[in-house]
């Protein structure tokens, strides 16, 4: 049952998302300081995602006294 309450919330965000036309037509203002860290987290999640080993023997490294 919540399963099926969970999923009319979902598909009622999606709806509005894609289905229903905008409300307004203008653009949205983004202070330059927001842009900013924006370009900058997606920037860390591409080169991340191209190249993770630096990360990852570093997580390694710090984990390994766990162990």
């Amino acid at each position: 049952v919540l399963t099926v309450v969970a999923l009319f919330y979902y598909l009622t965000i999606a709806k509005r998302m894609y289905i229903n036309p905008p409300e307004r037509q203008e653009r949205i203002p983004v202070p330059a300081s927001l842009a900013l860290a924006l370009w900058i987290c997606a920037l860390g999640v591409v080169l991340l995602g191209l190249y993770p080993k630096p990360l990852v023997m570093t997580a390694l490294r710090a984990a390994s006294p766990l162990f």
